[in-house]
């Protein structure tokens, strides 16, 4: 039998590659639903708050940072895009150790790394690149 509708490419995944080099520390996590966007998602570099040693979902499921006062708790990045099936967390990978490039991310993930968010990701271990800080 001959393939008759001949051969057709898909993409998938990240199209982001938000790593500078090779040399990171990930862990898996789930991200709680409120972390999406419009679209669903959550992208790559998205600054996240979580307990490395609660990564079991429901009331330990990985969220977005906050800022208060000046200083945010973020304290992982996520690594790849994400996309939520309805109201239900999602699976991800989140970077504990890393450097990132913030201008391969997106340009709406690129403005949540604040002043606030650059120093407390640098304070776990995560430095970024090209840091233009939104405020």
């Amino acid at each position: 039998m001959f393939n008759v509708g001949g051969i057709t490419k898909v993409d998938y995944g990240n199209v982001n590659q938000i790593l500078a080099n090779t040399n990171y520390i990930a862990i898996s996590a789930i991200v709680d639903n409120t972390a999406k966007n419009s679209e669903g998602k959550c992208l790559a570099g998205t600054p996240l708050h979580g307990d490395f040693t609660k990564r079991d979902g429901g009331a330990n499921a990985f969220v977005k940072e906050t800022t208060s006062n000046g200083a945010s708790n973020a304290n992982c990045v996520l690594l790849h895009d994400i996309e939520f099936d309805g109201n239900n967390d999602a699976n991800a990978t989140v970077l504990i150790k890393a450097t990132v490039q913030l201008k391969h991310m997106a340009t709406a993930t690129e403005a949540l790394w604040t002043s606030a968010v650059i120093a407390a990701l640098a304070a776990n271990g995560i430095n970024a690149i090209n840091p233009t800080p939104a405020s």
